[in-house]
């Protein structure tokens, strides 16, 4: 039985046009609201969403939106957000919390990629029975951070041993008597390295650390230093340059040969892939290559050369870098910023300089850009992995840097470190110091 409920005509006048007005009111709103339009209180305007898009290693990690937890799988898209900021946190159990606020403006896709997580891990002693550290004075690690060279002293005899840092092992390379300590060196990637001494004569040897054998040995009568000395990857045998006097001499598989003849009072020279040789005169300040007509006037009494290319000269002078654009061959603008350091990283390829309290990028073009500048004394920069982080040593430990996020973290913190290395294949940072009690090397999962 209905309940007697009766319309008059005005009241069901009254309903339609409620109804009339609320669809051509709300439908608009819906139709706004569907396109990706929001309304901002802040501004008294309308705008279009934005979009976030969260990529990260592992692909378990949870997302939090301003503390809100959206999704634990990853790649995820997060459509029709207002533009405004968010707080953003990719957190997994065993990992350090990565976060950032992050902007998203209307019509614009917000990118967060190539996040890898860092592991939450403590150093771990290696090789502490095979190495008596008391007895190293000398530590140096390859490039890549699968080897590393150490010199220890007893008396006047100096014996230097390779490490394998994936294999733990340890051999001897060389054991001899010698007036100063050996000083050592490795090629710009693996497995090539160098060890000069001086007994009678400088003697320089290149060794194969994968095979564990010297594969060069040669001696000059005049003193010359590690700076004298480039050492080129060729494959199975390497090619090793080395300055004695005015003489520029090439040692290969082939036997040694005089490459060319320098002004005495060459300051700096450079070897290239293609094996171009370039030396810097300061007295005439003249930067020229070898057997050709090309060369460039350089006031800066340079000392080290860095990258020759078709775009750019980099080189240094104490705590000077130097950066000379070129076009069509000659210098049209030069750059100088003040660093005592550079390290190259590649993917792609770039350098990072630095001085104890900021750093750079500089780019093959010659472009350079600052990327932080840091209240914590910086004494070391590596690549961490193949995106944008950066592993920085500071007096206070180990920290990352994103160059892209600009996002810092604390990676360890105690301990006297002497020495790192990343070996990014393994996702390993090797350590030589002291941590707690214990001196000697350790490995870093990251």
């Amino acid at each position: 039985m209905y309940p007697k409920i009766r319309l008059t005509h005005k009241y069901r006048i009254f309903i339609f046009v409620s109804f009339v007005i609320a669809f051509f009111v709300l439908f608009p709103l819906i139709i706004f609201y569907t396109a990706g339009y929001r309304y901002d209180w802040k501004n008294n305007e309308i705008k279009k969403t934005g979009i976030i898009s969260v990529d990260a290693t592992p692909k378990t990690a949870d997302v939090f939106l301003n503390d809100i937890k959206v999704r634990s799988s990853l790649p995820l898209r997060l459509d029709n957000r207002s533009p405004g900021i968010y707080n953003i946190k990719i957190k997994e159990s065993g990992y350090k919390t990565w976060e950032k606020d992050i902007k998203v403006e209307s019509t614009k896709t917000t990118y967060i990629k190539n996040i890898h997580l860092i592991k939450e891990k403590l150093p771990i002693k290696i090789l502490g029975r095979e190495i008596d550290f008391d007895q190293v004075q000398k530590l140096m690690f390859s490039p890549n951070g699968n080897y590393a060279l150490m010199t220890e002293q007893e008396d006047k005899i100096y014996e230097i041993k390779l490490i394998n840092l994936n294999q733990k092992t340890v051999n001897t390379l060389v054991r001899s008597e010698l007036k100063t300590e050996p000083k050592l060196k490795w090629s710009q990637t693996e497995p090539f390295g160098l060890i000069l001494t001086n007994k009678e004569e400088y003697n320089i040897q290149a060794f194969n650390a994968n095979t564990k054998k010297i594969i060069i040995n040669t001696t000059s009568a005049t003193k010359i230093g590690l700076k004298d000395i480039k050492l080129k990857d060729n494959g199975i045998f390497p090619e090793l340059f080395f300055k004695s006097r005015n003489k520029i001499y090439k040692i290969s598989s082939n036997g040694e040969q005089e490459v060319v003849t320098v002004p005495t009072s060459t300051s700096a020279w450079y070897v290239n892939n293609t094996e171009d040789i370039y030396y810097y005169d300061p007295k005439n300040d003249n930067l020229a290559k070898k057997s050709s007509n090309l060369s460039w006037r350089i006031e800066e009494n340079l000392q080290t050369i860095t990258e020759i290319n078709q775009n750019a000269i980099i080189a240094t002078r104490g705590n000077k870098i130097f950066i000379y654009k070129l076009k069509r061959g000659k210098i049209n603008q030069k750059n100088r910023i003040s660093a005592s350091s550079i390290t190259k990283i590649n993917n792609p390829k770039r350098w990072i300089a630095w001085s104890p309290w900021q750093f750079w990028e500089l780019k093959p073009n010659g472009t350079t850009k600052l990327i932080n500048r840091t209240g914590k004394n910086i004494n070391t920069i590596q690549q961490l992995n193949n995106s944008n982080v950066l592993l920085l040593k500071t007096d206070e430990g180990l920290k990352t840097f994103n160059t892209h996020y600009y996002v810092k973290q604390d990676l360890f913190s105690t301990g006297q470190i002497k020495k790192v290395r990343v070996n990014k294949d393994r996702e390993l940072i090797y350590i030589w110091g002291k941590i707690g009690t214990q001196t000697g090397l350790f490995e870093l999962e990251y």
